[in-house]
């Protein structure tokens, strides 16, 4: 018995016309703004995926979405939406698209208008992942976040199913996105409460306090050696990945008013 051999098969199914190929869209608005988005079914793969937009009445853009190498993308649409996201009265298009396959990968492609040159929208890519993302109003301001988590942890420490994807929030600026500050300065009494309990830790202990943080792009607190009386004496740079290395006095590590607590107080009832 002879053997095709699978790739012959794969190829093959590739080149040969579905006859049930038919024409899928989505569509999407958002004032004088509609945007479609359409694809050929049929084989394997999606083809023929096409990006409508219309601004009142008039189509301003309309081509074919092709990949990074500048080919027809095949990618399966996933949702489509029409909303502004930087909150400068022009709505942007957001189309989402799958590219098949185990675990992975959901990507955005945002078109964003720009009257000024021949193309009319101008579009930037983001990739999610695994994960994807949710469009929603975290701080109440009007505007969209999109929040997400952090793909690069998928299968870092462990099995797909055990790994944990750190929360992440991104924010589209007009051009590109954001994902949040970088901390300029320790402590900063503006910035978020990590640092301020490290300092209360070691404070009301009156020990050395210690605390490492991952290297994240967009770091809430540093890692860092509190000494006992709430003073930083080290930390690494935000974002930056390294190893601490510090000399202590562990006398002055008295746990001075941890020793208030009274274990004989607390006795329990043994009757």
């Amino acid at each position: 018995m002879r053997v095709i051999p699978l790739l012959a098969v794969l190829l093959a199914l590739l080149a040969a016309a579905p006859a049930d190929a038919a024409t899928k869209s989505l569509t999407a608005s958002s004032g004088d703004v509609e945007a479609t988005l359409s694809w050929r079914t049929g084989g394997i793969f999606v083809r023929d995926i096409r990006l409508q937009i219309v601004r009142a009445g008039l189509a301003v853009f309309d081509q074919q979405l092709l990949d990074d190498s500048g080919e027809p993308a095949i990618d399966l649409p996933q949702k489509l939406r029409v909303r502004d996201l930087d909150g400068d009265g022009e709505p942007e298009v957001v189309a989402d698209l799958y590219t098949n396959g185990a675990h992975c990968c959901l990507y955005s492609l945002i078109y964003r208008y720009v009257a000024s040159t021949p193309a009319a929208y101008h579009a930037v890519l983001h990739l999610w992942g695994n994960v994807g993302y949710r469009l929603k109003d975290l701080d109440g301001n009007g505007l969209p976040e999109l929040e997400s988590a952090d793909d690069r942890f998928a299968y870092a420490f462990t099995s797909f199913a055990g790994s944990g994807f750190p929360i992440q929030i991104w924010r589209y600026s007009g051009s590109d996105f954001e994902a949040g500050d970088v901390p300029t300065h320790w402590g900063d009494p503006h910035g978020a409460y990590y640092e301020k309990a490290m300092t209360m830790r070691s404070i009301e202990n009156a020990i050395y306090f210690a605390s490492v943080n991952y290297a994240l792009q967009y770091p809430e607190s540093a890692t860092s050696l509190i000494d006992p009386a709430g003073r930083c004496q080290a930390y690494l740079p935000y974002g930056e990945e390294g190893v601490l290395v510090q000399a202590i006095r562990p006398e002055e590590s008295t746990g001075l008013l941890a020793q208030r607590y009274a274990p004989d107080r607390y006795k329990e009832d043994a009757s």
